[in-house]
């Protein structure tokens, strides 16, 4: 049997929350989703084997410091940034800044979605 895998989930929106876990829950990997609101957020070291930022209400400032703080508190997890569509241009810089991927809200299917957890376990096992 699989291990199950811990995810974070950050999102101040309610509704893209609920779509992102959705779409998660029906990959076939089997995962363990906890969601917290950036603001709310206790900056423990937890261990997670991905983080989900959903960044479509906070501005890019604002993003920058959120996975500043995660890089600080909970190391060697990757951070994938879903980004809305106007906003993709920016996904260089948050890159840069410490995320591991950049994607839209369009691709957030259950299929792209298996293929980024597979990477980030990958990923978080080899940071172990």
């Amino acid at each position: 049997m699989e291990e199950t895998h811990r995810i974070l989930v950050l999102s101040s929106g309610k509704q893209d929350c609920i779509n992102l876990c959705s779409a998660l829950t029906q990959t076939d990997i089997p995962i363990e989703i906890s969601e917290v609101s950036p603001e709310t957020m206790t900056w423990q070291n937890t261990t997670y084997d991905c983080i989900f930022l959903l960044d479509h209400q906070l501005s890019i400032t604002n993003t920058f410091d959120t996975i500043n703080k995660l890089l600080l508190a909970i190391t060697n997890t990757p951070i994938i940034v879903i980004l809305n569509e106007d906003r993709e241009q920016d996904a260089t810089q948050i890159i840069d800044s410490g995320a591991t991927e950049c994607i839209t809200h369009s691709e957030c299917c259950p299929q792209n979605l298996a293929k980024i957890l597979r990477l980030c376990i990958q990923l978080s096992n080899a940071g172990k």
